[in-house]
């Protein structure tokens, strides 16, 4: 069970991260429960997006998710991007590879895939995980 603590650790970087209109991808300020945001099944659990857009002061283009992933399962195969992407777990155990390095990850736990580097995650618990990705610098393409 995660803690108060550790899970507001992660969650007031989401606080100020807005869903936005698609004619207007800069960031509105909003506040949402977590039972608020939409949910998309997968086939491997279930997607929240938040926001995918820029800051109106920087114009810098961040994006953020919550994904609930399912006992065993990978979202996708390990991979690199040019952005940076904070993960945030909220439950569950997590193994997070990064560059070929396991750390297993639970809740209140945070790890950084910085740009560039090979790195994926795993539900390796036997219960559903949820965690936070804020993805920085990736842009509205």
């Amino acid at each position: 069970m995660t803690s108060r603590r550790s899970f507001l650790s992660c969650a007031a970087a989401l606080v100020a991260a807005p869903l936005v209109a698609a004619d207007d991808p800069t960031a509105q300020s909003f506040a949402k429960t977590f039972d608020e945001l939409e949910a998309r099944k997968t086939k491997v659990g279930v997607s929240h997006p938040i926001f995918n857009g820029k800051s109106g002061t920087t114009g810098y283009f961040f994006e953020t998710h919550a994904t609930t992933l399912d006992p065993g399962q990978m979202p996708h195969p390990p991979h690199q991007h040019k952005h940076d992407e904070l993960f945030c777990v909220r439950s569950g155990s997590l193994e997070f590879t990064v560059n070929g390095k396991m750390t297993r990850l639970g809740p209140g736990s945070v790890a950084l895939a910085a740009n560039n580097d090979l790195h994926g995650v795993k539900n390796v618990g036997t219960e559903p995980a949820q965690y936070f990705v804020i993805a920085i610098g990736r842009d509205n393409a």
